[in-house]
């Protein structure tokens, strides 16, 4: 019985018995998509390994590579009440960048 079956399977062609082309279609439309994200990746390797490692273990403490390290020149630890503030801000890594915000407190103040 069994020789029987496996004697009329090798006269049968299956490719002509199954349908393959929506399977076959859908693995080009997946090729296509995925190729473009795979070289980018390969180009871009270190920041694209980076990204992973904090998309895959988020509790991680991978930082971003910091573009600006921003650092103040000697600044003063008080200011009375009425004085100018004068600050010197420079960037360690170059340029400074085109905008930069400034949040300060005054003593005693609590809210953050």
């Amino acid at each position: 019985m069994i020789a029987e079956t496996a004697e009329m399977l090798d006269k049968l062609n299956i490719d002509t018995c199954v349908d393959n082309t929506g399977s076959r279609r859908a693995s080009m439309t997946i090729a296509a998509f995925m190729l473009p994200a795979i070289l980018t990746c390969l180009a871009h390797f270190h920041t694209s390994h980076l990204a992973m490692k904090r998309l895959l273990v988020p509790w991680n403490k991978v930082e971003w590579p910091r573009l600006h390290v921003l650092q103040f020149e000697d600044p003063p630890q008080q200011v009375a009440h009425g004085q100018d503030l004068e600050l010197s801000l420079v960037d360690r890594n170059g340029a400074l960048p085109s905008q930069v915000a400034l949040q300060y407190r005054y003593v005693g103040d609590n809210s953050a």
